[in-house]
């Protein structure tokens, strides 16, 4: 996994790419190489905004301040984070690797 393709640098903070599978039985996280984006499956169902306000909890458990800035309607996102670029690449390779707390 590069965490380095999903997460891109900006000022202030960190753009991660995020590919969310609502309705999941529990949480996941994963590397798409394709697309190039962590794929991220969440419990809420993708009604009434309720899926984003999964994924933005489930995140913020692990990064500082996630907002979804695009995608709000689609299942890719852009998720900014206030963390910097170095950590939020080693979050995400821990989260991929399985050694996050998923529940």
């Amino acid at each position: 996994m590069t965490g380095e393709d999903a997460a891109i640098l900006t000022e202030g903070g960190t753009i991660v790419q995020v590919h969310v599978i609502p309705n999941a039985k529990g949480y996941s996280v994963e590397y798409d190489a394709w697309r190039q984006e962590i794929k991220i499956r969440v419990k809420a169902q993708p009604r009434g905004g309720k899926a984003n306000k999964d994924l933005t909890d489930f995140l913020s458990r692990f990064f500082s301040h996630p907002q979804i800035i695009s995608g709000k309607t689609g299942r890719s996102k852009k998720i900014f984070v206030t963390n910097s670029w170095h950590e939020t690449v080693e979050i995400l390779t821990r989260l991929v690797e399985g050694e996050g707390d998923m529940e």
